[in-house]
This record gives C-alpha cells, structure tokens and sequence, in this order.
C-alpha cells in the first residue's frame, strides 16, 4: 500500500512468512531477516545521505549548496524530519534558512486512501484551511471513537510544517483516554510508534513518552518530567512556538503519572499550577472539560479551587453551573448540588427568557444530562404562554424524557396538553406557534406514551386501541409500528395491516435516502424499523453503519452518537452477532448513561449473548 506525498511515495515494508516446517521454514526465516536487514541497511543509508546533503546547504560553494538544495526537494517527505530538525536548532543560519525553505516547499498530503471517510470528509481540506480552523479539526479527529484519528495526528505530528500545529495534534492524542482492552491497547500504542517514526520533534518525543508510560509509568515519570522543563522554558524564551493549552496537556499526562505511582501530593500541585495558569478568557467548553477531568480524578482539593478562581464563570453560565453540580455531587455534597442548580434554574439571560432556558436544556441533552435538561424544560413551561412554541417545543421535549424514564402515563398526559394548546393555535391560524410540529405526529407519540403505560392484562385492548391511533395517526412512527408488531396473539387482519405499515414506511425511508444520501436521520428510522420488526436485517446493518458514519464526519451533529449506536446494536441482535451488540450498546449506554431504554436494552443483549455461550 503506497501513499502518495509531493512526488514520493512512503511505503509500508513487510514481508510474509508462508506455513512450512523443516528445511523450507529455515530458509523462509533467514531470507527475512536478511530482507530485514537489507531494508536496515538501505534506510541508514539513505539516512545518512540526507544528512550529509543538509550540511552542505551550508557549504561555501553556491552551486554545491544549490544542488544539495535540489536534491532534497526531490527526495521529499523521507527528508522532512532531519529537515526540520535543522529548521529549527542548526547553528548555520544558511542551514537553518533553507531547510526552512523546504519544508515550507513540502505539501502535506493530509488524507490518504487507507483512510475512514470521516477522516476524509474531516480533513480532505486540512491544507487550505486557517491555522484556528486547523487546530479545531485536529481537536474533532481526535474525538471520533474507536482511534480513527489517530494515524492522521500522528502524521500531522510528524509532517505538519508548523511546529505549534505538530504540537497540538500530540496533546489530542495525549487528551484521549487509553482503552481499557489490550488489544486495543497495543493496536494505539503501534499505531502511535509506527506514526511517528524516527521523527525527532519534540512533539513526537512526547508522544514516544506517552505510550512508554503506558507499560511502566515510574519509568517513564524523570524523562516526562524532562520534556515538560524543556517546553516550559520554550514558552518562556520562544512563546510563539507553543501554546498555554499545548503545556495543560502535558501538565495533565504528568499529574496522571505521578498519581500512577502513588505520589498524589505532587500530581495535586501539578493540578493546581494547571487551574492558576488558566486565563480568565478560558473558552466555556475547555473550563467544562477540565473540571469534568478533575472529578474523573477525583482531585476534589483541585476542583474547589478551580470553582473559586472561575468563581463569577460558574455564576454567570448555567451549563457551567450544571458541571459543577455534578462535581458537587460526585464529592457527596448535595447542598453545594442543590446551591448550584437553583442559580443555574435562575439564570434568564439578557433575551427570551423561555428560548434561553430552551437552549440550555437542548445543550443538556446533547451532553447526556437528561435530569438536569428536565428542570430546564419544566422551567420554559413555567415563564412562557401555554401556546406558545417555545412552551410546545419544551413540553413535547419532556415528554420524550419521561417516557425514556418509564414514567409513560405522565409523558402521554403532558404530550395530551401540548396536542390541546397546538389545535387551539391551529383553529386559531398560528400555527407558527407549534415549534414545526405536526398534529398528526404529535398525537401519535401521545397515544403511544398512554400505550406504553397500560402493561397490565386487562389493559391490553386499550394498549392496542392506542397503538392503532398511534400508527393512524403518523404511519412513520416507528416506535408505535414496533409495540403493535410486538403485541403478542394479534387479530391477523390487524397484524397483516401493521406489516404492510412497516413495509411502506421503510419504503418511504428508503426513498429518504435517496434523496437525501448525506443526512443520517433516514439510515437510522429505518435501521432501527426493520431491526425491530421484520425485513432485510443486514441491509438494516449496513444503513446503521452508514447513520454513523455521517454523523461522525460532521461536528455539527456531535450528541446524537448515542442514540445511533442504540441503533446499530439492535441491529447486530437482529443478525444474532450478540456480542457486537453488546459492544455497540455499552458504548451507546457509556455516552449517555442517563437514558434508561438504551441500558435496559444492554441488559437484553447481555442476556442474549451469556445464553448463547452457555448453549455453545
């Protein structure tokens, strides 16, 4: 597999061993190793031929420095590390001066073909974009699951040109959690070693450290500890070549370490220089981040001081306020928890005190906060009008929580409200108050929520009563489509109706698609349609995959990964692949652990899998 970078190819060199024994096993052996050796050989080789080509950019004969210059040119990317290594600390300034030159020349082939297509859709136009707009895509490449960043930081490491850049893609990788599972494990630890390569840069050097850490974290501590001087000293004499959030990275990786091995005491001051160094014009987001960080850690001392010096942050930002109950919470401080969400509950801001308290709850729920989003929502139907959209949108909201709880029939009582206060806008022609609802959806999840509630079995017909209004209503409503499919001993003629629904509405979903083949919303209706019911269940797979794929490609989406890998994990129950769905599930139930329906279906694909080992 070759990638293509500036007129060169960097290639993947291997070789395969064939299954044989005796004379023909030694043999395959020793003509590996001295292919090993060989490729060993020719790459010292080459080596050594850049550097001396590098130490005559610095000659006294211009036509001798002209064609060394040329030479490297042609040789690329396979020059770049020695290159900017003289770029950046060769004494000879007619050294340093040129290579510069030529790592300015080298464009950096950001994507390559081996790549996931996030990737590609992430930074396919890394190159054309501004330094603030490069380091943003690098922070959501490092965010997508599974490591499918981290080949392309690691290459940003290595050949981004500017040193700050190579910088920030090693402290996003350094950000990232280290999988719990070994193999994963080994998989990111090769694939970091095999990135970086030789590469010389201090930003590589790091990333060595990082996963030598990984296996043997007192080992590692004096040489992290040795990196850290030296970038804090560069912040000082050369402060355009690093960053205040590039240094927290590194603090947070040594803090890690130093708790590793016992020495909690040290790790905490390191914290604490960690929240002193942090300047007040802190993004939302990052102070967030970094108190969720702390309370992860347990660094309850850190926290309290991280809530003093942001002291008119907190007070002044309700999702801030949110996160610090949490962290009042984990500290077992429910007066502190109490304190914080009723100023939180208090904020109105400068605008519509509804709509603000609408965006609060809707940013809740993409960060999985389901209890703190419903105040949010009861609190927009306390200050805005019955009829009013905002007041619609939010109960209509609730709803779905409640119903997510379990608690069905005040989820159908409050949805019968919202269905009132929308007909009476309708008869009265506003129905621009409805938030973009329709009547006929709105009354379906009405009459399915009361469905949902009537479980007993003299309730039974009027479960199917409501289910039937339900899918009458809104024929797409997979949810209502899926209960009535499942109600055991159905009337046929009523069954064979649902069927054909189903059949037509993953048609209608499937016309969707076509349509519109990069929004992810009709992959996943009909994905979790069929895996539910009946149909082409790995087309439904596939659809998932795909709801997935796009979602992660675009940053505008992040929140709804929950709820599609809630998705593709009823998928693989559905090809009986258990133990991929107990996989995509318990990552589902990891991003959001708030929701009650994605855990109690984790139970159900838990149950499923135990049942087929114990059967094998």
């Amino acid at each position: 597999m070759k990638h293509r970078l500036l007129g060169m190819s960097l290639a993947v060199i291997g070789f395969s061993c064939l299954p044989a024994i005796g004379l023909a096993a030694d043999i395959a052996s020793n003509e590996a190793d001295a292919t090993a050796a060989a490729e060993t050989a020719e790459a010292r080789t080459r080596a050594a031929k850049i550097e001396a080509l590098i130490a005559e950019l610095g000659g006294d004969d211009f036509f001798a420095r002209e064609r060394a210059q040329q030479e490297l040119a042609e040789i690329g990317f396979e020059a770049f590390d020695a290159l900017s290594e003289a770029a950046e600390h060769n004494d000879d300034l007619e050294i340093q001066s040129r290579a510069r030159y030529l790592v300015r020349l080298m464009r950096l082939a950001s994507v390559v073909d081996s790549d996931p297509p996030e990737i590609k859709a992430l930074l396919g136009d890394y190159e054309s974009r501004s330094e603030a707009e490069r380091i943003e895509r690098i922070k959501q490449a490092a965010a997508l699951s599974d490591d499918k960043g981290l080949a392309v930081l690691c290459r940003l490491v290595r050949f981004e040109r500017s040193a700050v850049l190579s910088k920030e893609a090693a402290a996003a990788i350094i950000l990232q959690k280290w999988p719990g599972q070994r193999d994963a494990a080994e998989r990111r630890a090769e694939t970091i070693r095999r990135g970086i390569g030789q590469s010389a840069r201090p930003a590589a050097a790091w990333l060595a450290a990082y996963v030598a850490a990984r296996t043997d974290a007192a080992a590692a501590i004096d040489q992290w500890q040795k990196l850290v001087a030296a970038e804090e000293r560069r912040a000082i004499e050369a402060p355009h070549q690093t960053r205040p959030e590039i240094l927290a990275a590194l603090w947070r990786e040594q803090a890690l370490l130093l708790r590793k091995v016992g020495r909690e005491d040290d790790a905490d001051q390191i914290l604490m220089r960690l929240v002193d160094g942090e300047e007040s014009s802190i993004s939302a987001d990052t102070l967030e981040d970094l108190l969720n960080w702390l309370v992860e850690l347990r660094a309850f001392n850190v926290v309290d001081r991280l809530a003093e010096k942001f002291a008119d942050r907190f007070a002044d930002e309700p999702l801030l306020l949110y996160s610090l109950a949490d962290a009042r919470r984990a500290q077992g401080k429910e007066d502190l928890v109490r304190a914080a969400i009723t100023k939180a509950l208090a904020i109105d801001g400068e605008g519509d005190p509804a709509l603000e308290h609408l965006r609060v709850a809707v940013d809740l729920m993409r960060r999985h906060r389901w209890r703190w989003a419903e105040g949010e929502y009861r609190r927009v139907a306390e200050v805005a009008p019955r009829d009013s959209k905002y007041s619609i949108d939010a109960r209509a909201r609730l709803a779905e929580v409640l119903h997510d709880r379990g608690a069905d029939d005040e989820a159908g009582s409050l949805m019968e409200e919202v269905v009132a206060d929308m007909e009476k806008n309708h008869q009265e022609n506003n129905d621009d108050e409805n938030a973009n609802r329709t009547l006929e959806a709105t009354r379906a999840r009405m009459h399915y929520f009361y469905a949902c509630s009537l479980v007993k079995a003299d309730q039974r017909n009027e479960r199917i009563r409501r289910l039937v209004d339900a899918v009458t209503e809104d024929p797409t409503d997979a949810d209502a489509l899926i209960a009535l499919y499942r109600v055991e001993n159905l009337d046929p003629p009523l069954a064979e109706q649902n069927r054909k629904r189903i059949r037509d509405a993953a048609e209608l979903f499937r016309q969707q698609i076509q349509q519109q083949p990069d929004d992810p919303t009709p992959y996943n209706q009909f994905a979790w349609l069929v895996a539910n019911t009946e149909g082409d269940y790995r087309e439904a797979l596939r659809c998932s995959e795909k709801s997935l794929e796009l979602v992660r490609a675009n940053p505008r989406l992040a929140g709804s990964e929950a709820s599609l890998l809630d998705t593709l994990g009823r998928c693989y129950y559905a090809v009986g692949d258990y133990e991929n769905a107990v996989k995509a599930q318990s990552r589902a139930v990891e991003l959001d652990p708030e929701s009650g329906l994605m855990a109690s279906q984790l139970k159900i694909f838990r149950g499923a899998l135990e049942k087929a080992k114990q059967e094998k």
